[in-house]
């Protein structure tokens, strides 16, 4: 079974770059993508850490993948 991730789609290359920068010595995995402005991380569950993101990433879509009975669920948390 899959574990369940958070995806953040900045809207842009600067807002990408800048949430990149901010967000670099995090201790949680992030994984990058420049090509596609795309952040993949843990599934975030504290409120501070979410509200973080979403002051550095104002226009980011950001989207929860969680699984049940082997399917994905996606849940926008910021759209």
């Amino acid at each position: 079974m899959s574990k369940p991730y958070t995806i953040i789609q900045c809207s842009n290359y600067f807002e990408y770059m800048n949430f990149k920068s901010n967000f670099k010595d995090v201790n949680f995995y992030m994984k990058y993508t420049d090509s596609t402005y795309t952040v993949k991380t843990c599934v975030i569950p504290e409120q501070y850490i979410k509200s973080i993101i979403f002051k550095h990433a104002p226009t980011a879509i950001i989207t929860q993948v969680s699984f049940r009975n082997g399917r994905a669920i996606y849940t926008k948390l910021k759209d």
